[in-house]
């Protein structure tokens, strides 16, 4: 039986708090130790791996009942995790309707209560990019009173919000309305290289809450084909890009980030928007991250692939056949499999981050030296996903986008 003392402090929650260490420049403590978030949104089955390559935390956009056996993994692996409570939006709520903000409020409370001591817990983020959806301003105030709401009911771990990016509208608003959090949370993509610009009005610490590589663009050059996939050597050295130059290049103002998303997706071609493929492969950048991280690095690499025909973007008449030329390699000296999928470039404009859209696979196949291909029967945007795997996991993969006209 442990002595009382020992019980107590078994039970005793986790101190953490940010601290201005200098003007303009922060710290996050843990228990009065220094923290610097390296952390990802995943599901509890993928934690052992992020610690094994580093992370130090986790986030969840919501909580419910599951949420302690997330926290219980999270214990287990020495990871912290930022708990998220989903202000609604687009479901029928109204942030003019008062019995819908005491509702809230009360769920929120209950939550709070319910884990407030667990010793895995890092911060709450209230509220997940509600402000895109939400009545203004009060899904502003809204968020603010919540904030006052965990502040007294759990003084032992800081509270923030997570915004979409940011702009000058909501810039405003956050100054006018929020004083009770600690930190913004913001979730930036393609705006990641510029967004602490963006950020300077605010004077307390950031936290990036999603990012990842490079997006699929469009084709100066060629506009018919819809978007073009950034292969994953360009998605490996955006990542790392982006990370040393935003993440770690603003020392005191960002003091962590939570890499979007580290599970499985449920795209068609889970590549899009996401390190691994449907089949479980990880792409280069999950060895840069654990590189990043500072955790243990895969020792197997991936294999590289070299689209060498076609030469970019094109169009074709249906059925028509498409030559293609592909060399791939691999440092491990590794057998190397090469596969292809035509899938449709999705027309419809999606909010960046929606990587739970589906995506029709048109055709699969084979390549052995020239292949010729067959062009789908129905007009559209395509394109055709070429995928180096090594046997062991690991997977690269190049695109080119076109145009059956």
């Amino acid at each position: 039986m442990l002595p009382i003392f020992a019980a107590a402090l078994l039970l005793a929650p986790t101190q953490v708090r940010f601290t201005e260490t200098q003007p303009g420049k922060f710290q996050l403590l843990v228990d009065g130790k220094p923290f610097f978030v390296k952390g990802a949104g995943a599901p509890k089955d993928r934690l052992a791996e992020l610690a094994r390559y580093g992370a130090n935390s986790v986030r969840t956009w919501g909580v419910d009942a599951d949420t302690k056996d997330l926290l219980d993994a999270a214990q287990r692996q020495g990871m912290k995790v930022c708990v998220g409570f989903w202000m609604r939006k687009g479901d029928g709520f109204s942030y003019r309707k008062e019995s819908d903000l005491a509702e809230q409020a009360d769920d929120l409370r209950k939550w709070v209560r319910e884990y407030r001591n667990h010793p895995a817990l890092l911060m709450w983020a209230v509220g997940n990019e509600v402000e895109l959806e939400g009545e203004q301003p009060e899904c502003f105030i809204q968020t603010e009173a919540l904030a006052k709401l965990v502040k007294t009911e759990d003084p032992n771990h800081p509270v923030i919000t997570v915004v979409a990016d940011m702009w000058s509208e909501k810039q405003a608003l956050i100054e006018k309305y929020w004083r009770s959090l600690d930190a913004i949370g913001v979730n930036s993509y393609d705006g990641l290289p510029t967004v602490m610009q963006r950020m300077k009005f605010w004077k307390k610490p950031v936290l990036i809450t999603e990012w990842q590589f490079s997006l699929p663009s469009s084709d100066p050059a060629a506009p018919w084909v819809g978007f073009t996939e950034p292969s994953s050597a360009e998605k490996d050295a955006s990542t790392r890009k982006n990370y040393q130059s935003v993440i770690l290049g603003s020392p005191g103002r960002v003091l962590g980030s939570y890499f979007f998303y580290w599970g499985k997706s449920d795209t068609g071609t889970a590549s899009l928007l996401n390190p691994f493929l449907n089949d479980g492969s990880w792409q280069p950048v999950v060895r840069t991250m654990a590189t990043l991280w500072g955790g243990k690095v895969p020792k197997n690499h991936a294999p590289t692939v070299r689209v060498v025909e076609p030469a970019g973007s094109f169009r074709v008449k249906p059925s028509e056949e498409i030559v293609v030329r592909v060399t791939a390699a691999d440092a491990d000296k590794d057998a190397v499999d090469l596969s292809y999928e035509i899938v449709p470039n999705d027309p419809k404009k999606r909010f960046i981050g929606d990587f739970e859209q589906a995506v029709g696979v048109t055709a699969k196949g084979s390549l052995a030296g020239a292949t010729r291909i067959g062009a789908p029967k129905q007009p559209g945007q395509y394109r055709i996903v070429f995928i180096a795997r090594d046997g062991k996991g690991a997977a690269t993969l190049a695109s080119r986008s076109f145009l059956v006209e």
